[in-house]
């Protein structure tokens, strides 16, 4: 019979193992993060004493994500922003002013379960609501952008993008998709504070302090939602696995003495005995 593949104290780290067959593999005291084992066969494998967890390439890939998403987003809001604020009732660009209104509190709305919910299926809804809000956002920007303000291209892009956020945000179950929105929905959630809040002090000076007043209130709700945002990324991205076991088999593997939070085995056939949920974010 062939030996079992003896992978002691080696540095593995950002190495892939995806669905390979690893039966009886020693991987003691290896540095195995940023590892991917997806769908790997790794009956009775050895783990005791590895290093589990993120690598410094695997944060830059996200926070380059992140900083590339958010520019896009970032982009597009203020675009649209300081072009619909001026807009009156009765102009021709007014239908679209409202449109921006109604998505930007749309995504913002979604935020609320997104960040601060402790169900996970309510936090999952909102991720994918506020995922397709801020999509269909964008995609209506750059759609009309890059056709010389093409109203039905903006919104059949519009259309496509937004269902093309939830669905990611659905079916996506890597750390990435939740960082992704995680930075998107606080941007939009600031975008939605800066606008509600022109349009309250709009309000405030010309004497409507009713509904002046109401404005501010949800502007400065919004502007919470900013900072709860602000405040939770670098928490993810901390607690974000690196070391990946989604869908492996893990029957009778040994993973004595290891950080098992650093590591995700969702799916996974007969994780480690003393995991409960370990996730990503």
């Amino acid at each position: 019979m062939p030996s079992s593949p003896d992978f002691q104290h080696r540095d593995l780290r950002n190495h892939s193992f995806v669905a390979q067959p690893l039966i009886g593999a020693d991987f003691r005291g290896a540095d195995l993060r940023g590892c991917d084992f997806r769908r790997a066969i790794l009956t009775q494998a050895r783990f005791e004493g590895c290093r589990l967890g993120q690598t410094r390439r695997q944060r830059g890939v996200w926070l380059l994500a992140m900083v590339g998403a958010g520019g896009l987003v970032a982009n597009a809001l203020v675009r649209l922003i300081f072009a619909a604020i001026g807009q009156t009732p009765g102009e021709k660009a007014w239908n679209y002013v409202l449109v921006l209104y109604g998505f930007l509190a749309l995504a913002s709305l979604f935020m609320v379960p997104a960040l601060l919910s402790r169900q996970r299926r309510l936090q999952r809804g909102g991720e994918v609501g506020a995922g397709a809000a801020i999509g269909a956002l964008t995609g209506f920007f750059y759609g009309g952008y890059l056709t010389a303000n093409n109203s039905l291209i903006a919104i059949l892009t519009a259309i496509g993008v937004g269902v093309l956020g939830g669905l990611f945000c659905l079916l996506n179950q890597t750390g990435t998709r939740s960082l992704l929105l995680l930075t998107t929905g606080t941007i939009t959630t600031y975008a939605f504070s800066f606008f509600i809040g022109a349009r309250a002090l709009a309000l405030l000076v010309t004497a409507h302090w009713w509904a002046g007043s109401a404005w501010g209130i949800v502007a400065l709700g919004a502007l919470g939602l900013t900072f709860q945002g602000l405040k939770q990324i670098p928490a993810r991205l901390g607690q974000a696995p690196g070391t990946l076991f989604r869908r492996a088999v893990l029957t009778g593997a040994q993973f004595a003495a290891n950080n098992l939070s650093q590591a995700d085995f969702r799916g996974a056939i007969d994780p480690p005995p003393t995991l409960t949920n370990h996730s990503n974010p």
